[in-house]
């Protein structure tokens, strides 16, 4: 049996335009049981990552920021580009 990289199902870029000291709850997606991570980059001030791929909590400054989620299944893994806009 092999056990195939998981693949994304939500697409690259901007995951939203959000606003500052606004909660928020955004999700991400790739096949599979998977658990996400942060692999590069920065999430704004006062969000954070859950291993379940849900970006959540206030963010607390203006600014555009990059990161890079993994997802991975214990096997293998694949890491998608995404960034976020708090206003």
């Amino acid at each position: 049996m092999s056990i195939t990289a998981p693949e994304w199902t939500t697409p690259p870029g901007v995951l939203g335009q959000l606003t500052a000291n606004a909660p928020v709850a955004i999700n991400v997606h790739a096949s599979g049981l998977v658990k996400y991570m942060l692999r590069g980059g920065d999430l704004p001030a006062g969000l954070s990552l859950t291993d379940y791929g849900v970006v959540t909590g206030t963010p607390c400054q203006p600014g555009e920021f990059d990161f890079i989620i993994c997802a991975c299944n214990g096997m293998s893994r694949t890491s998608r580009n995404f960034s976020l806009v708090v206003q």
